[in-house]
């Protein structure tokens, strides 16, 4: 739907070749109400291979806990290309002179004199709408069984830059509509792999203050009806400055009016992590894609156009047919998913962080699969701790600071003094910046409501004497 909604002037006619780079069309959003874009975005939008992305639920089978989460990563890449866009503008409006000269030393993007801001701009925008356009079905649950180089920002990139002979991909069409070299801008800045001088727009896509983590907190908040990931962002929004990094660009700040909010920010993503990204229900059935995923033996996701071919839809009915048939292979994995016949948790710590209450758990799920070997166990332990935050904490230790590599988010006072986040915030300093799980999970479908609780008090004798809680 048309809609008469104007650029600020030195932004107008400027990033595109053609006279459609105005944003005249809208979308109805339920968090931002209506999303503007232009109709060389809407090239893209239309694409299909960002059109796949309906087909992509944000959180895989989340809805068999909270039945409202059926959101997709369409609706998702919209919101982070809104917000970046919102968190751009504000700087802009406040550092727009700061920010046209650091992007002006970049002539191998073709920011120059004219155009510097206005393809900032849309670059911006532009990875924003396309930093998942390379998610496998079911999001992150099939990652886990394909190739490690076939990730979702792999293939993400992949796609926008046009590296991969066996997909075409966006990078005429981003190159034609907008300008020659967009497609490579748009891949370095999903890839992280921007000069210094444009720090600024890598950290509006991914960083800690980044416009993805700050959309899917809000939208997954609001899909899974909870509150657990809600914070005031467009406050967080309005607190954004910039400062020069150690390289001579720009790199993102905060005002000191804003600590509070980035603080909700961080809290809203560690409770939205363990409440619901890692709530025991969910976890199983990510464990159930996964396994069905190493269980395909047709070669349906090799390659990565093979994984661009398929969607939440194919595989489900792929999953519903194996069901149907009884599949050997794949029959199992099936019948829980279809069924929602799921595994029982019978040993967990809640979320901790304690290495030596992990490590129990997994010597506890050894001992039981020994000593109960006709009975069906599954452990759940991700391959590396879950990461919150990477804001420098006071105190940290040697190793915490060679695992982490934290921050140091610069907070600007009303004077225009920078002081470090760690020194600002005394909450920051008690948030975890990751956690650790390890659960065991039984079927207990052939088993007493007794038997169940036999097992979960021997689970945790069996955890404490291997070391657990010490």
């Amino acid at each position: 739907m048309g809609v008469e909604f104007r650029q600020p002037q030195y932004l107008r006619d400027s990033s595109g070749k053609t006279d459609d780079s105005e944003p005249t069309q809208r979308i109805r959003c339920p968090i931002h109400g209506f999303i503007h874009y232009s109709r060389n975005e809407r090239k893209i939008i239309d694409h299909p291979l960002f059109r796949r992305l309906r087909y992509i639920r944000q959180l895989a089978l989340t809805e068999y806990l909270y039945p409202g989460a059926c959101h997709s990563r369409f609706e998702h890449s919209l919101g982070v290309m809104h917000v970046a866009t919102l968190a751009f503008d504000r700087l802009a409006a406040h550092h727009g002179t700061t920010m046209e000269r650091s992007f002006q030393k970049c002539a191998k993007y073709g920011f120059d004199k004219e155009t510097a801001m206005a393809k900032a701009r849309q670059s911006v925008r532009l990875a924003g709408l396309l930093h998942d356009i390379g998610h496998s079905p079911f999001s992150h649950s099939a990652e886990a069984a394909i190739d490690k180089n076939f990730d979702h920002e792999a293939l993400s990139v992949r796609i926008v830059n046009g590296s991969d002979p066996g997909i075409k991909g966006l990078k005429s069409l981003l190159d034609t509509e907008f300008w020659d070299g967009c497609a490579e801008t748009v891949a370095d800045l999903i890839a992280r792999k921007l000069p210094p001088q444009l720090t600024l727009l890598t950290n509006l896509i991914s960083g800690e203050l980044d416009a993805d983590r700050t959309d899917y907190l809000i939208r997954d908040s609001h899909h899974c009806g909870v509150e657990y990931g809600r914070f005031d962002f467009k406050r967080l929004i309005e607190s954004l400055e910039i400062c020069e990094n150690e390289a001579g660009g720009m790199e993102m700040a905060i005002h000191e009016s804003g600590v509070q909010t980035f603080e909700a920010l961080v809290l809203a993503r560690y409770q939205l992590s363990t409440q619901v990204l890692y709530h025991p229900v969910r976890r199983i059935y990510d464990h159930y894609l996964t396994e069905y995923h190493k269980a395909l033996s047709d070669g349906c996701m090799d390659t990565p156009g093979k994984i661009l071919k398929e969607n939440d839809v194919t595989m489900l009915a792929r999953i519903h047919e194996d069901y149907q048939t009884k599949d050997p292979r794949r029959y199992k994995w099936a019948k829980r998913i279809i069924e929602r016949d799921h595994h029982r948790m019978i040993h967990g710590q809640g979320i901790r962080s304690l290495a030596t209450d992990v490590s129990a758990s997994q010597r506890t799920f050894e001992e039981l699969k020994t000593t109960y070997r006709d009975l069906d166990f599954v452990l759940d332990r991700p391959e590396k701790p879950v990461r919150i935050h990477r804001i420098r904490k006071a105190n940290l230790t040697r190793s915490e600071e060679e695992a982490f590599q934290p921050l140091d988010l610069p907070v600007i006072s009303k004077n225009r003094q920078k002081k470090p986040m760690s020194k600002c915030s005394l909450i920051l300093n008690t948030i975890p910046m990751d956690f650790d799980i390890a659960r065991i999970y039984l079927d207990t479908k052939n088993l007493s409501h007794q038997q169940r609780s036999d097992f979960e008090r021997e689970a945790q004798d069996i955890w404490l004497r291997n070391g657990g809680g010490q």
